[in-house]
Parts: C-alpha cells; sequence; structure tokens
C-alpha cells in the first residue's frame, strides 16, 4: 500500500524493532507526560458500577505469573504486532509479523518466560493433578455460562457487571461456546497462589490464578482463571498454544 495514500490514526504506522526499543526508553523514563498522565494512562478503568476492566489508555493492564504486565498489539492489512512490557521486571517484548495469521501476544509471553522463568507460562501439553477436584467442572460450566450470556454463582461480580454487549464481545462468546462443544480435553496445569499479595482485577481481590488446557480435534488453548478466595472467577483468558 502506499503511504502517501495510507496513513491513519489507529494503523499503517511504518516503523522497526529498533523504533519500538527507542519508544520504550522514552516510556520507562517518563520523558514526555506528568507523572500523574503516566499514572492515569497505566491504570485500569473504573467502571460506573464500582468494578474495573483492565485496560488504561490504549494499554491492556494485565499480568503472567503474577507479575505486571503492560501490554497492547495490533494487526493491519495482514501485519501483525505487540509490545509487552513487564515492567517490574525490567523486560520488554516487541514481536512484528507479517503474516495475518500469526501469534505476537503467545510469541511474546513465551519468549518472555524463556528470558525470565519467574514469567515461564506452565507446559500446555502437560497434565497434573488438581488438587481442586470438582474445579474443573465448575470451570467448564462457566465457560459454557459465559458463551450462552448466562451470570451463575462461580461468576464473581466483575465478570458479568463488565460485559459491553460489543459485536467483538459476541464474537468472543460465540468462539468460546464453539470450544467447548469441540473439546475433548479440559486438563489442569497448575496456578499461581497470590495470597500474600493479592491482585486486584475487576473489582476483585484475587487470590489464585488456575492454569487449564482446554483441546480440540484441531487446536490447543491455554486458559487463565483469576479466582477469589472463595473460588469465584473474575475473569479468564486464553491463548492458542
Amino acid at each position: 500500500m502506499a503511504p502517501s495514500l495510507n496513513r491513519i490514526a489507529d494503523g499503517a504506522i511504518y516503523y522497526t524493532v529498533k523504533d519500538l526499543v527507542a519508544w520504550d526508553t522514552a516510556l520507562r523514563e517518563r520523558r514526555f507526560l506528568k507523572p500523574a498522565s503516566f499514572g492515569a494512562w497505566w491504570t485500569p478503568v473504573r467502571l460506573a458500577s464500582g468494578t474495573s476492566f483492565p485496560y488504561g489508555f490504549g494499554w491492556d493492564i494485565v499480568e503472567q505469573r503474577g507479575q505486571r504486565l503492560i501490554e497492547h498489539g495490533g494487526s493491519w492489512q495482514g501485519f501483525r504486532a505487540t509490545i509487552a512490557r513487564y515492567v517490574d521486571r525490567g523486560l520488554t517484548v516487541v514481536v512484528l509479523a507479517n503474516l495475518s495469521a500469526a501469534e505476537p501476544e503467545t510469541m511474546a509471553h513465551a519468549i518472555a518466560g524463556l528470558v525470565d522463568p519467574k514469567l515461564q507460562l506452565p507446559d500446555a501439553a502437560a497434565t497434573l493433578a488438581d488438587p481442586d477436584p470438582g474445579r474443573a467442572t465448575r470451570l467448564r460450566g462457566l465457560l459454557e455460562a459465559w458463551a450462552d450470556s448466562r451470570v451463575v454463582p462461580t461468576m464473581a461480580k466483575g465478570l458479568p457487571e463488565t460485559a459491553s454487549g460489543s459485536a467483538r464481545e459476541a464474537h468472543a462468546r460465540l468462539t468460546t461456546g464453539r470450544r467447548v462443544t469441540a473439546l475433548t480435553a479440559f486438563r489442569f496445569l497448575g496456578e499461581d497462589d497470590l495470597r500474600a499479595g493479592p491482585l486486584r482485577w475487576r473489582g476483585e481481590d484475587v487470590t489464585r490464578i488456575a492454569h487449564y488446557a482446554l483441546d480440540t480435534k484441531d487446536a490447543r488453548y491455554a486458559y487463565r482463571f483469576y479466582q477469589t478466595e472463595d473460588g469465584r472467577v473474575a475473569d479468564f483468558v486464553a491463548e492458542e498454544r
């Protein structure tokens, strides 16, 4: 595409990995905004209901193995990219791909685990004994309910209250439903114990992150379920492995 015809605000920015290293350096040194502005930029938005959503001003405010992660990805006309900033670990991973089917976010998270063992995600091919024998059944039921837009007791307050009703969310619910219907196995991979330092997530104190693999005939997905002390789920995320 001709650069003179294809420059718009939300994409088509031409840069290299070195350009993003310079950008990350400027972010680390907080060169160009007031401290309060950086704080607002990297704070999950607070909703009118009193809950929160893990997104700041243009950044996902998430975690990996209980470590803070500020990241964002994007795509445009066959290209995909992501920047993942593990701010408390002093690590940034940038992935640029010229294939629309690439998964740069998943790649970045895996690379971070190779560089820093504390960030290494569980092996999605492994199967461990779940210390909570009934949890897999409850979590599978939660996925089924979320796919059907139903609220069930295993959901913490923040999960249904942050539903947007958007087309993007509708697609995510449909995709989740298809995966659950097609699953051949739902396996426990491990968990992160955060009781010593609970993670504030969608207005809830998350004390445990449970990792599961959802297998279908054609794919494997790694799920993370953010659980409160009483076992309710404040949120869940998935990556194809």
